[in-house]
């Protein structure tokens, strides 16, 4: 027994199998899809910014130079003048922004199975005599079936290509149609086995893709009757006549 097995290329692809007497069609369609996920981190920038000095009070010296002068200034309250100090470094922590993308790939699956129209054959007479012939026919055509699988529809086409005609007395014919006479009386069945070639499409603009041959059988009771026996034959009883009945029809008794 044979299992479906769809492509696997990118997109929508599909399949086909004969399981028994059906058709299987399988289909795959697959797409991608993307996820976006952020992280933000910290990242620490110095930032150097100059300290703001106070100005100095008129009363203060701009400048020393010997102990003297820093003794007094000193006094004073005054700051000493000296080399600038350096900058204060200020910590500012900036965010740091990080995109990253994954994709994954998603597959759907599915199928479907397609059997022939039921099968069923004809005889010009169904109550035969013995030795008689009787046509037989079937209603036997091409014909399509569809169903739709992940969204698009699926066509399956059968074409009879084969028949086989059979009886239990042992008699066998081929043919879209046949004759058949049965040599002995009683109830005969009569069976036809009908090959349909299937191919399949998803689209109307497709070529059709064939599958093989999947077969529908039928059977037809006929009655064959055996011919009427003779009726039994007179005997003849002699009578006493006075004369010769032919020469004489009026005579005594004739």
């Amino acid at each position: 027994m044979a299992t479906c097995t769809a492509g696997s290329s990118s997109g929508f692809s599909s399949g086909s199998a004969i399981v028994g007497n059906h058709v299987v069609l399988c289909a795959n369609s697959s797409a991608s899809a993307s996820n976006s996920a952020t992280k933000t981190t910290s990242t620490k920038t110095i930032v150097n910014t100059p300290k703001q000095v106070a100005q100095p009070k008129p009363v203060c010296p701009t400048s020393v130079v010997t102990t003297a002068q820093i003794v007094a200034a000193a006094l004073l309250g005054c700051p000493i003048p000296g080399p600038s100090k350096p900058p204060v470094a200020v910590v500012v922590a900036k965010p740091k922004v990080t995109t990253s993308t994954s994709s994954a790939i998603s597959v759907a699956s599915g199928s479907a199975a397609f059997t022939p129209n039921p099968l069923s054959i004809n005889s010009s007479l169904s109550v035969l005599a013995l030795g008689q012939s009787a046509i037989l026919t079937s209603d036997a055509a091409s014909h399509e079936r569809s169903a739709v699988i992940l969204g698009r529809v699926g066509y399956v086409k059968f074409v009879p290509s084969e028949y086989r005609w059979g009886a239990d007395s042992g008699w066998t014919s081929s043919g879209a149609a046949s004759v058949v006479n049965f040599s002995t009386a009683g109830s005969k069945l009569v069976s036809l086995e009908v090959g349909y070639l299937a191919s399949y499409r998803f689209s109307l603009t497709e070529v059709w893709q064939p599958v093989g041959t999947v077969f529908v059988s039928a059977e037809l009771p006929l009655v064959v009757q055996a011919p009427a026996p003779p009726p039994p034959a007179t005997r003849l009883v002699g009578h006493l006549v006075w004369a010769n009945c032919k020469v004489h029809p009026s005579a005594y008794r004739c």
